[in-house]
């Protein structure tokens, strides 16, 4: 049976296929302490996906990824995780990541993306 809530991530992609993650907290209480993850969070009661994603990444990024598409949905640790991706001509100083209180640091990654599941968690 899926959680109350399912999650959503972001998959932020600029011209060159990098990737810009975050490096989540330390702290053990949380999911996957201390890895890299994607920037999204937890679907709250009477939102879909695309509202959620918009919504998390306006808090965690200052960002508005309006153009963001569906990019895949799978099913983790009894919950159901939307994925979405964006991809643009996108620089560090698009995201306020400076204001951001969640993780410790942000980095884009050169990555091949064949599957979101191969660098997102519970975010």
């Amino acid at each position: 049976m899926p959680k109350d809530h399912p999650q959503c991530g972001l998959l932020i992609e600029d011209a060159a296929g990098s990737v810009f993650l975050q490096l989540r907290d330390d702290n053990p209480s949380i999911p996957f302490p201390d890895s890299w993850g994607t920037f999204g969070g937890q679907i709250e009661d009477g939102e879909t996906p695309e509202q959620a994603i918009r919504r998390e990444i306006s808090e965690e990024l200052f960002f508005d990824c309006t153009g963001a598409m569906f990019y895949e949905r799978y099913y983790y640790d009894n919950y159901w995780i939307y994925m979405f991706r964006i991809k643009g001509d996108f620089r560090a100083s698009d995201f306020v990541v400076e204001k951001v209180k969640e993780g410790s640091s942000y980095r884009w990654m050169r990555s091949v993306l064949r599957s979101a599941r191969s660098i997102t968690r519970d975010s």
